[in-house]
């Protein structure tokens, strides 16, 4: 299981992960970088489970993630509680 601090990871990063099948970043604040794991998430079709919990997402960062949720039908858990 990886719980990476998503402060220090770059969208470059997140690419060289697209063998993850699941992702815990709860409690990160990643505010406005839930743009870049967003981006990542377009290309990531293995990803199965990702918890986001207690980040404090915007409602531009959940219209980030929605987007990328159309093209990507690998996930199958998406943890959103207290964002």
């Amino acid at each position: 299981m990886l719980r990476p601090q998503l402060k220090s990871f770059s969208y470059e990063e997140y690419a060289k992960c697209l063998q993850l099948r699941e992702f815990n970043l709860p409690d990160n604040e990643i505010g406005g970088k839930v743009s870049i794991l967003a981006e990542a998430l377009k290309m990531n079709m293995n990803l199965q489970r990702l918890d986001l919990t207690n980040n404090r997402i915007s409602e531009k960062g959940a219209i980030a993630l929605a987007d990328a949720l159309k093209t990507n039908t690998g996930l199958q858990n998406l943890d959103l509680r207290g964002t």
